[in-house]
């Protein structure tokens, strides 16, 4: 997935839909992996919003909890492996899904 594809995506959208656009930002924690391990305001924000951005990290079983008509992009890591620099990333991200705590980079 390259940046401006997923900028394309963005522009498209209104100001509800694109909460990045107006400084708006939820990184949410997916935990362990399983999803009744998930926050009710994790699940909310995952089902309410039309863009996620996931990392390689998130279990299919959360990934099967995105809403069917939102927009997807996988942004993961690996060490000299970026799907999308770190820089660009921080310019989209509306809501992130990262394995255990949201803040370990």
């Amino acid at each position: 997935m390259n940046f401006s594809k997923i900028e394309n995506t963005l522009s498209g959208c209104s100001e509800k839909q694109s909460p990045a656009k107006y400084g708006r930002v939820f990184l949410v924690g997916a935990g362990p992996g399983d999803p009744e391990l998930l926050t009710v305001k994790a699940l909310r924000l995952i089902q309410k919003y039309d863009i996620i951005l996931y990392d390689n990290l998130v279990s299919d079983e959360i990934k099967s909890l995105f809403p069917e008509k939102a927009r997807k992009f996988f942004v993961g890591k690996k060490k000299n492996n970026h799907s999308i620099p770190q820089q660009e990333l921080n310019h989209l991200i509306v809501v992130r899904l990262k394995k255990d705590t949201p803040f370990v980079v």
